[in-house]
């Protein structure tokens, strides 16, 4: 299954280099880096975020749909 890691530029608990290096450990891995969010991006775009989690389910190999997950 792919795995979407998702990084905020802001974040001063989790630096760049080890963001980037989890993703590069799992096979189908991809980083995104969340301009102007910290190191709660959920909390800090829910709408965003969101909206990349719809994203990555509806391009996955057993798409499911938003209102099966309540999202």
């Amino acid at each position: 299954q792919p795995v979407d890691l998702l990084h905020g530029e802001g974040d001063a608990l989790v630096s760049h280099a080890v963001a980037s290096a989890a993703a590069a450990r799992l096979p189908r891995g991809e980083l995104h880096t969340l301009s102007g969010l910290g190191h709660l991006p959920w909390l800090e775009d829910p709408a965003g975020v969101a909206s990349r989690v719809r994203r990555l389910l509806s391009t996955s190999p057993a798409p499911l749909q938003a209102a099966q997950l309540s999202l």
